[in-house]
């Protein structure tokens, strides 16, 4: 019985095919992985760490840049359920011992954390709040934030940044310098104050 010459043909040409096919295939899986851009180990454990974020603490001094911030920490914190640890800190002079009423400053703090707790409480999340007694405010935030070990401070900055003008301005740098975690300033650009 004679072999058809036709059917080896079309048996080769099937296999090249294929084996074209497969090249093919194998390029645009390495042309793909090629493509993809490498993300630094840090960058993405910072990814991975704001998907952990538990416990934020916020600074407030009762300013609109202060709850912008408070704001930012409740947008930060709602897929998580995180808690929203709100303080103020009163700022004693030296010349006076730590524990000197202050009425006046008492009555602030607790009219700052009445607003921030609101705001706070319209994201459905909980809220705790904390009045420190310090000499500078910057002293006062890193306290608490030591006792609490939160997982980001959120710190509001005015437009207009003056170092020299704004207490919440001064105290940025000292947390910046010695605070136990992660610091996410927000600070609206000039102009743009609502």
């Amino acid at each position: 019985m004679p072999t058809n010459p036709i059917v080896p043909s079309y048996t080769v040409l099937i296999i090249v095919f294929i084996l074209l096919f497969l090249g093919f295939l194998y390029f645009l899986r390495r042309r793909s992985r090629a493509s993809r851009i490498a993300v630094p180990q840090a960058a993405a454990s910072a990814r991975q760490s704001m998907r952990a974020v538990k416990q934020i603490l916020v600074p407030t001094a009762g300013t609109e840049y202060s709850e912008r911030a408070v704001e930012l920490a409740c947008r930060m914190g709602e897929d998580q359920q995180a808690k929203i640890h709100l303080m103020h800190v009163i700022v004693i002079p030296r010349s006076q011992p730590i524990g000197t009423p202050q009425p006046e400053e008492e009555g602030k703090a607790k009219e700052a954390l009445n607003r921030a707790r609101s705001i706070v409480q319209s994201h459905g999340l909980e809220s705790e709040t904390w009045v420190e007694r310090a000499r500078t405010a910057g002293e006062g935030i890193l306290v608490r934030a030591k006792a609490l070990a939160p997982d980001v401070i959120v710190v509001g900055m005015r437009p207009a940044y003056d170092p020299g003008a704004s207490l919440l301005d001064r105290t940025t740098h000292a947390i910046l310098r010695e605070a136990p975690c992660e610091i996410i300033i927000d600070m609206m650009p000039d102009g743009r104050e609502q």
